[in-house]
Parts: C-alpha cells; structure tokens; sequence
C-alpha cells in the first residue's frame, strides 16, 4: 500500500500557500503603474521631476515627465538624465530626459522611476550615479471620485433652451470612497488565502486517489 509521507505534504502544502501568497501581491503591484510619481533628487540638488502614468487601451503605460533645474552638461563626465522604471527587481530604460518635458511608452509595469546621470543615451543598463527617486502614489484629485453620469442636452420643444440633465434617474450620485493601504492589504490576504485553499484540497484530492488506487 502506499504511504502518503506527512512531512512531504506539509512541505507542499506550504509551498502552496507561499507561492499564492506572492502571486497575489505581485498581480496587484503589476497594476500599481497607473498614478503619479515625485522623483525627489537624491543627492542635495536642485533637480527634480513629476510624472503622470496612464494605462491606455493599446495596453501601454502611457509616461508624461516634466523636470526643473536640468544641468548639461552635470558634470564632466555625464552629459545624459536618463529615466529608469523597476518593478520587483526588473529594470527598463524609458530614455532620456533631453530638455525635461517627455513622455515615454511602456508595456512593462512598474512601481518606481528613478534618474541616474550617463555619459550618453545609448547606455543599456543604470550606472551607480542615482540621482532622482521616486514611487507610484494615486493622484489625490481623483481618490474617492465615481465614475461621472454624463451629462444630456435636452431641447425644450416650447422655449427652445437647452436643459442640462445630469442624472435621469433623479438620484444623487455617490462616492466610493478610496481603500486604505490596510484595507488593500486584507484584501490581497483573503485572496491569496482563497487560492491556497482551493490548490491545498486540489492537492489532498489528488493524494486520496493515488491512494485508493494503490491500496
């Protein structure tokens, strides 16, 4: 008859539950790209940058950078701001900064830009000279905001005027007010829990029957 060993189903088992733990919470931060991003200067200068990214229906994320008080050359070794996104460890070179309004476009999602100063733009990995940092964070004008009813023209027969109509159903709109990071947090828990659950009776299943089968 053959012998299920426990401590080689435990050791599954929480493989199980780690992996769906970390694919939960990687799947949310592939989608963290979307927001805006302060690229503080890291080095005591005057430098800095904003961006805004989108996500556009071509499923490219759609990068707008705006900087002040951009030197060339920096120094007299580095003549290039080149821009970096990161996510989890993977880097991706969006560009050059040139005069400091540019916009890029990206497939890869990312959580992090940061600015590192290059001797010139063909350079295919970041140097060690950092010199602009920053992470996603939601634009604050749009937190807690539902999604608008758009607004009807209706023409009045009698009088001719237009009448704007926000809402036909006559009830008030209402906010959805925005999670917070514990919230965000419980909720990617419950998730991955709900997925390692499923795989871990997948699992004892599959151990039932390769048992009934050789017993």
């Amino acid at each position: 008859m053959y012998t299920v060993n426990m401590r080689v189903l435990i050791k599954l088992a929480t493989f199980i539950i780690v992996f769906s733990v970390i694919f939960s919470f990687s799947t949310k931060r592939a989608s963290a790209s979307k927001g805006e991003f302060e690229l503080e200067n890291t080095v005591g200068g005057e430098t800095r940058c904003y961006a805004l990214s989108t996500l556009l229906s071509t499923a490219q994320y759609h990068v707008l950078v705006t900087c002040r008080n951009l030197i060339y050359p920096a120094d007299e070794n580095n003549s290039q701001y080149i821009l970096w996104s990161r996510n989890a460890g993977d880097v991706v070179k969006l560009g050059s900064l040139a005069q400091g309004e540019v916009f890029f476009n990206t497939k890869t999602p990312f959580s992090q830009l940061f600015v590192t100063l290059e001797p010139n733009d063909k350079i295919k990995e970041p140097g060690n000279r950092t010199v602009m940092f920053g992470t996603v964070k939601d634009v604050p004008f749009l937190q807690g905001l539902s999604t608008p009813f758009p607004t009807q023209v209706v023409t009045s027969g009698e009088t001719g005027k237009n009448t704007q109509v926000q809402n036909p159903s006559g009830t008030p709109e209402k906010t959805v007010p925005a999670l917070t990071t514990r919230e965000k947090l419980l909720i990617g828990l419950k998730r991955s829990s709900v997925i390692a659950g499923v795989a871990l009776l997948g699992l004892i299943g599959l151990i039932f029957v390769i048992t009934r089968s050789r017993g």
